[in-house]
């Protein structure tokens, strides 16, 4: 995108809005949508008044979705895709403690937890109400919050299952997920993905978003 375009968009007016809203959620839909794409997005929700239904039809709340991201700095991302490997064949899980704005999850810590599921730990997790407590007091003796949370998915991608979403509750969070695998050279983390929860039951859903680098 150009400065000229940049200009444009700083001034974004309801002509502007509705002209570029088919482009990008084409764009969107079709698994193409670039980062100039995304400030046109982020130029919506925060220079203008909030688009009305009819501008992007029924993909509303995946663009709005789409300008969420999840912050985290290179050394606690590093950390999170090692407690995966660590855990390995059993799923590893966690909290992410940080700070919550409207659209921008940043992790400052990353909390490894034990998995305490009963059962085929292979393909579920689960983190015990105490240690929730005990970091909520510690997230708010930090000034911090609880912006998230993760676990692994041995051998298997970083896609979440339906027990995924039925056991998660906290609306506004990231929910991180890492697959791992193993190979002749070791257990090694894959790829790593974080999906936003939003609405509540029985309409709640996960919505992928972005995972951007801190500098340190």
């Amino acid at each position: 995108m150009s400065a000229d375009n940049h200009a444009v968009c700083a001034v974004c007016r309801w002509v502007h809005i509705k002209a570029r809203a088919a482009e990008i959620v084409e764009g969107f839909v079709e698994g193409d949508l670039l980062v100039d794409s995304r400030h046109d997005v982020q130029c919506w929700l925060k220079s203008v008044p909030p688009i009305p239904l009819g501008a992007c039809g029924d993909y509303t709340s995946s663009i709005v979705a789409l300008a969420a991201m999840l912050r985290i700095s290179q050394p606690e991302l590093d950390a999170l895709r090692r407690y995966a490997e660590q855990a390995y064949p059993e799923e590893c899980c966690g909290v992410l403690l940080g700070h919550m704005e409207a659209d921008l999850n940043q992790v400052v810590l990353v909390a490894p937890v034990a998995n305490i599921a009963e059962e085929a730990r292979t393909r579920r997790y689960q983190i015990a109400p105490e240690e929730l407590i005990r970091l909520q007091r510690t997230a708010r003796e930090q000034g911090l919050s609880i912006v998230g949370f993760y676990h692994s998915h041995p051998e298997h991608a970083a896609q979440w299952s339906p027990s995924d979403l039925s056991e998660a509750h906290w609306t506004g969070c990231s929910y991180v997920i890492t697959s791992v695998r193993a190979n002749n050279e070791g257990v090694a983390a894959q790829t790593t993905r974080s999906f936003r929860l939003t609405g509540s039951d029985p309409d709640k859903q996960f919505t992928e978003e972005e995972i951007v680098l801190d500098a340190v």
